[in-house]
C-alpha cells in the first residue's frame, strides 16, 4: 500500500485509536509502575457478528477480497492494544477458519460469506508472557478479566 501510494503521490496514515483510549492508558500506566506485577498469562476474547443476520451497510465485512473483514479490522485493532500494553510478540501461532458460510443480510436475504469468523492466536511475549486472542462469531457465555 505504501509503494502504490508513494508512485501516485497520495499521502497515506495508519493507525489505531485503541492505545489512545483512557482506560488502555490506565492499565499500561498501572503495567509501568509495577502496580499489577509480573504478566504470566493473558487471554482476550472478541466478538465479531452476534448471529447469522446483518444490516446491509456492513454486508461489505463478509467477502475477504474487500480487505475489511474480522481479520484486519478488530483482531488487528485488538493486537495492536496488546502489542502496545504487555508488549510485543516473540513468537505467535495463528488458526482461522469459515464456521458459518452463510449469512442472511435483512435487506437482500442469505448470502455465501468468504471472510473468516473464527480467527484464534497464541504466542509468547518478549516478556515471556503466554498471551491468547479468540475472536469468534458466537457469543461468549461468559467474559471475565482474571
Amino acid at each position: 500500500m505504501a509503494a502504490l501510494a508513494a508512485e501516485r503521490g497520495v499521502r497515506t496514515i495508519v493507525g489505531s485509536e485503541g492505545r489512545h483510549a483512557p482506560a488502555i492508558e490506565f492499565v499500561q500506566e498501572l503495567l509501568n509502575d509495577g502496580y499489577v506485577g509480573e504478566i504470566l498469562s493473558m487471554s482476550m476474547v472478541g466478538l465479531s457478528i452476534p448471529g447469522d443476520v446483518l444490516v446491509q451497510p456492513n454486508a461489505y465485512m463478509l467477502d475477504e477480497v474487500n480487505g475489511a473483514n474480522l481479520l484486519t479490522i478488530p483482531v488487528g485493532h485488538s493486537l495492536d492494544i496488546l502489542n502496545y500494553v504487555p508488549g510485543e510478540f516473540a513468537a505467535l501461532s495463528a488458526v482461522s477458519d469459515l464456521r458459518r458460510p452463510l449469512i442472511t443480510i435483512e435487506e437482500r436475504g442469505q448470502i455465501v460469506k468468504t471472510a473468516a469468523n473464527q480467527i484464534a492466536l497464541i504466542g509468547t511475549l518478549t516478556s515471556g508472557t503466554t498471551a491468547a486472542r479468540l475472536c469468534t462469531s458466537r457469543r461468549p457465555p461468559r467474559c471475565r478479566v482474571v
